[in-house]
């Protein structure tokens, strides 16, 4: 199981037993299938998602097959100090993960949302034990947020249909 970047997150999904996430400091999200007896690569299909900013935080939903990522902020490279500088080689914009929450379904790690709730990077972050809410902590600011994150689904109610129902 190998990352670019230092591992930063792992998370197991709770609907999937053998489904784990791990996310690195690169911003790549890697999905794998946990299996012990096999030698062989064990990566899902698809099973990479590369997001350009640090995973600080992985979680599944107990209520809805997504996956969820919080995000801190990649230290400046020497690529953008030279195009800071004057350099004129050709960069294509990318779309900024920094600071933020970022959702995916699951299996087609579909892009869902995006929520940008902090000026600073985000550092750890936690989920309730109902999956309802989100906690983050933002070191730079010595403050945590709450968010909401998945509500769960209202049970419907079944009533009898009434083409089943006998006249008399």
């Amino acid at each position: 199981m190998q990352h670019g970047g230092a591992v930063s997150a792992l998370a197991w999904c709770p609907w999937q037993p053998k489904l784990l996430a791990s996310g690195d400091t690169q911003g790549m999200i890697q999905l794998w299938t946990a299996n012990a007896s096999s030698p062989h690569s064990n990566a899902t299909v698809p099973g990479k998602l590369e997001l350009g900013a640090p995973i600080t935080g992985l979680h599944f939903s107990p209520h809805c097959k997504e996956i969820l990522s919080t995000h801190g902020t990649l230290p400046p490279t020497s690529a953008d100090a030279s195009s800071r500088s004057g350099n004129t080689s050709v960069s294509w914009p990318k779309v900024c993960m920094a600071n933020s929450i970022v959702v995916h379904s699951y299996p087609s790690l579909r892009h869902v949302t995006t929520l940008s709730v902090a000026d600073n990077p985000i550092g750890c972050s936690a989920l309730s034990a109902n999956g309802t809410k989100l906690v983050l902590a933002v070191p730079e600011e010595g403050k945590i947020h709450v968010c909401d994150a998945w509500t769960k689904r209202k049970e419907v109610k079944r009533q009898p249909s009434f083409f089943g129902s006998t006249i008399r």
